[in-house]
């Protein structure tokens, strides 16, 4: 269980410091349904959550929102794929990665 936290912790570092440097990711947030006010707020929070699950601090605390961030990512991809696309949208989420608008 402490190697599966200190990876989880790790996936949860580099997606947040990936979300920084992404002066696009705000826009596909926002087109995967994420409220406008809370965008910021996700890579900074991210980031803390795996700093915390990697440092193993206030266990168990970490790991259950961890869970419970994930289950809401799980939630937005899954509203977002049941969102017709236009085929514009699927090349460009099969070229880079994002979904366009």
């Amino acid at each position: 269980s402490v190697v599966a936290r200190i990876v989880l912790g790790a996936v949860f570092l580099l997606s947040g410091a990936l979300k920084l440097r992404d002066q696009s990711w705000p826009t596909a947030a926002m087109t995967l349904g994420a409220p406008r006010q809370i965008v910021p707020l996700i890579a900074p929070a991210e980031i803390a959550l795996g700093a915390l699950l990697v440092a193993g601090v206030a266990a168990p605390v970490p790991s259950l929102l961890a869970e419970l961030v994930l289950a809401g990512f799980t939630v937005a991809i899954l509203r977002a794929m049941r969102r017709p696309l236009s085929g514009d949208q699927c090349v460009h989420v099969l070229a880079d990665g994002q979904l366009a608008q």
